[in-house]
């Protein structure tokens, strides 16, 4: 299956479960933020600019789906796509256990991120701590076990798809370029 087809079944679920699912299943107020999903899959897998155009408009769609200030989930979440986009420049994200870390740290960014915009463009005010520890804390959470199982599971699908991809000049993905090149020279042979 190609990484774009992937990525349309991503967001389009996503999308779906975000408006129908997530406050269905909102404890004490807390609903899990399915959109990052799809946000961290395309930072971690395209890099920064897919990122943060998927980051922006699913932002945008979130805060035009909701009853917050138009704009905040949007910047909160294009940020996060170019933080993932650029770690991803420098550092392996495909690992599962790198992969978790992170849906985790993304997670608690996103809200923590999303209820300071939300506190500062509110007219009601409110306590920093209480936003903090009452909702941003637990929606992270929340949405951190979301993310963590979507992402995992998703890239044990597309596993398959990177192994043949070259990843550097004599390389193959999953293999050192001292093995392609030992098979190189025994072709050669």
């Amino acid at each position: 299956m190609s990484k774009q087809v992937v990525y349309l079944v991503t967001i389009i679920l996503c999308i779906l479960l975000q408006a129908g699912i997530s406050p269905a299943i909102a404890i004490m107020g807390c609903s899990p933020n399915f959109l990052l999903i799809p946000v961290l899959l395309i930072s971690m897998r395209s890099g920064t600019g897919a990122g943060s155009i998927a980051g922006f408009s699913l932002g945008l769609l979130y805060d035009l789906m909701g009853s917050g200030t138009i704009g905040c989930m949007a910047l909160v979440l294009t940020l996060i796509a170019f933080i993932v986009g650029v770690a991803g420049e420098s550092m392996d994200l495909l690992t599962p256990i790198v992969t978790i870390a992170v849906a985790v740290f993304s997670s608690l960014i996103l809200e923590i991120g999303y209820g300071i915009a939300a506190i500062l463009t509110s007219s009601e005010g409110g306590g920093v701590m209480s936003t903090m520890l009452s909702y941003s804390l637990p929606s992270a959470l929340y949405t951190a076990v979301f993310a963590v199982i979507a992402l995992v599971t998703i890239g044990l699908v597309i596993a398959d798809d990177n192994a043949g991809m070259p990843t550097h000049l004599g390389e193959r993905g999953g293999g050192s370029s001292r093995r392609a090149m030992s098979s190189m020279k025994s072709r050669l042979k």
